[in-house]
């Protein structure tokens, strides 16, 4: 939800939220109000406990990583020849992100799996355009991020505002020459934007849930412990813990 926000509020001009709500940024900056000094610090101080806590777990960069290193051609690997199931590797991964061998019962559910497969793989239109309809009717709300969006509504409710000097978004609207006509043949265009987008971000969500949901029945068998290729971070602390002579 974060990732496809991102993209959707830079597709429309409206802000560049990876870069206002990232937690370091501000503290390398040296300019960053108070909560999101608070923020930055929280991670830091769970990166003691949890390695990587905002790469991992809020990041849309670190999205974006994760599904491009399953396509990867090369990969980490954690033994030069065959694995001897010592275990290891798995204690000293700090992201988790060891795959273990499957287990037999495993194995043998996976086969009478194929019926609730054909289901999820069917109900993933159905998830699309849910996501979607839902996404198009929240579109109302998130147009108003925009600041043209947000300003036109600000004067049609409010139109004694115009005299209000204190309020620094109007004053320079007013400075600016632009007819209120203008304004909200801008904002009614932008809305219009964000309503085609808003179905886009609401498909691609429920396209996330679709395979999400699809993936809790898919079984890939594996006969050592490998690195997930999406959730590995290539430290190679699992190498160094190996016992097998490289």
């Amino acid at each position: 939800m974060y990732l496809g926000l991102a993209i959707l509020y830079a597709a429309t001009g409206t802000d560049f939220i990876i870069c206002r709500y990232d937690p370091f940024i501000g503290i390398f900056r040296m300019d960053a109000p108070f909560h999101m000094i608070v923020l930055g610090v929280s991670f830091l101080l769970m990166g003691m406990f949890i390695a990587r806590p905002y790469c991992r777990f809020l990041c849309p960069y670190g999205v974006l990583l994760n599904w491009m290193s399953k396509f990867s051609k090369w990969h980490l690997s954690i033994t030069p020849s065959k694995c001897i199931q010592c275990k290891l590797c798995t204690t000293s991964c700090p992201f988790d992100a060891i795959d273990y061998p499957t287990e037999e019962k495993v194995s043998k559910a996976s086969r009478g799996g194929v019926k609730k497969f054909l289901i999820y793989a069917a109900l993933i239109p159905m998830w699309v355009l849910a996501g979607g309809f839902i996404g198009s009717k929240s579109h109302t709300y998130l147009s108003k991020a925009h600041p043209s969006v947000y300003l036109a509504e600000l004067l049609i409710t409010h139109p004694e505002l115009k005299n209000d000097p204190d309020n620094i978004d109007i004053q320079t609207f007013l400075a600016s020459g632009k007819s209120m006509q203008a304004l909200v043949e801008e904002a009614r265009l932008k809305r219009k934007e964000f309503y085609v987008g808003s179905w886009i971000l609401g498909g691609f969500i429920g396209l996330v849930i679709g395979l999400a949901l699809l993936n809790q029945v898919i079984y890939r068998r594996r006969e050592d412990y490998v690195p997930n290729r999406g959730d590995c971070y290539s430290c190679g602390r699992c190498m160094d813990y190996c016992p097998v002579e490289k």
